[in-house]
């Protein structure tokens, strides 16, 4: 396989993973604007994604993996905020 057609396919497998994050992300900005206990919805993620981005600082991950991670966190939280009107 060629350099050329290596790079094809990590561009097309990168742009896959684009679309699925973008795709993800509006089905969890569903279900936590529709979730029955919101609050309560924030509060584990919170938890869990302070657990899970700990977890990535320890085992030292590169830095801009961890700074995705967390960007990914705060759009995720923005679900949680009052809509504009």
């Amino acid at each position: 396989m060629s350099q050329e057609e290596i790079n094809t396919n990590v561009q097309e497998r990168l742009r896959a993973l684009e679309a699925t994050q973008q795709i993800t992300a509006a089905f969890l900005f569903a279900a936590a604007e529709t979730h029955p206990q919101p609050e309560r919805l924030r509060a584990q993620f919170v938890k869990r994604s302070e657990m899970l981005i700990s977890g990535m600082l320890a085992r030292e991950l590169q830095e801009d993996w961890i700074d995705a991670a967390s960007a990914f966190r705060e759009a995720l939280l923005a679900a949680f905020s009052p809509p504009s009107p």
